[in-house]
């Protein structure tokens, strides 16, 4: 993940940490929610959300698959119809997918040469050049699909 996305990735956390925190105190009309108030969709959501770390995991555009359509309809009760039962509920779901999308700490291994002399290094395939779809994403992702599914070969 590059720094741009890892930097819009952290905004977008603290955005859904304060959306949890109005919705526990029953003001989630409040709650800003749209492509125009995420730091990722401001990034991404214009390109087809390529590049997008929600889209990379879901394999979907504009949050499809995520748990953000639920928190979008909680908000919406709450907004249009005064009814933010569950709201606090879904917004947490949102902010914990969001948490689960942080790239592990790779220390020495996050450039292009070290990712692929680490996982040449261990036997596996050689890894793919950068595109233009997943970026440094995709590399890590599958830096750790491939490490978790060798994870033998460390023992």
């Amino acid at each position: 993940m590059d720094a741009k996305t890892r930097d819009a990735l952290e905004k977008s956390i603290t955005a859904w940490e304060e959306k949890v925190r109005l919705a526990k105190k029953g003001e989630a009309a409040f709650a800003k929610m749209g492509a125009t108030e995420c730091a990722l969709c401001k990034l991404y959501y214009y390109n087809d959300c390529i590049g997008c770390p929600v889209a990379a995991e879901t394999g979907q555009p504009s949050c499809d698959g995520s748990p953000y359509m639920e928190a979008y309809r909680a908000y919406r009760n709450a907004y249009e119809y005064g009814r933010p039962d569950g709201a606090a509920e879904a917004f947490q779901k949102e902010l914990d997918f969001l948490i689960s999308l942080r790239p592990p700490e790779m220390d020495d291994c996050t450039s292009d040469y070290a990712l692929d002399s680490t996982i040449n290094s261990f036997g596996g395939p050689r890894f793919l050049r950068r595109s233009n779809q997943g970026g440094d994403w995709s590399r890590e992702r599958y830096f750790r699909w491939w490490i978790i599914d060798h994870r033998e070969r460390f023992a």
